[in-house]
């Protein structure tokens, strides 16, 4: 599965497909959206790179998708990837979670990806056990990391950033 999400035209299709404006007005937070990039007011901000893919267009998504190799579908209309199985991954949620709306935003995400034909099961697990079932291998990708420094930054290992 890591071979899909290294395709760069996969992500932006996935970026293209979130309903990001029905999720801020969902869980009330008054946030910019914005891509995984520097920071505004840091020394590499490029507001470019922080603000590309960000608009909500299943077009465009779909187009992405396909661009990224994925026109094949299942009887149920999920992508096929090239093992010629499912496109499916789990999104691990560690409990506690420190910050954020995940019960909120994530199922929307599921809903939104699952319009183009993308399947991400959600599944709440130990904090503890994330670690060490997020491993380099697998099939699933931490929704919550602390950082080094003890920031905490909600994140999809695939690079999109909530």
């Amino acid at each position: 599965r890591r071979q899909i999400f290294q395709n760069k035209d996969f992500r932006i299709g996935l970026s293209y497909a979130i309903n990001s404006p029905a999720i801020v007005e969902a869980t009330r937070f008054e946030v910019k959206q914005y891509q995984v990039a520097p920071v505004q007011g840091t020394p590499f901000y490029n507001e470019q790179m922080a603000t590309q893919y960000l608009k909500y267009d299943l077009k465009l998504a779909n187009e992405y998708l396909d661009r990224a190799g994925y026109t094949r579908r299942d009887a149920a209309g999920f992508r096929l990837g090239p093992d010629g199985r499912r496109i499916s991954f789990t999104m691990l949620i560690p409990t506690p979670v420190p910050i954020g709306n995940f019960d909120i935003h994530l199922p929307m995400i599921q809903a939104d990806w699952k319009t183009v034909g993308i399947e991400m099961a959600i599944e709440i697990i130990a904090r503890a056990d994330g670690d060490i079932r997020a491993g380099p291998s697998a099939d699933i990708f931490g929704a919550v990391r602390r950082s080094r420094k003890g920031n905490v930054r909600a994140f999809f290992e695939a690079g999109l950033l909530i």
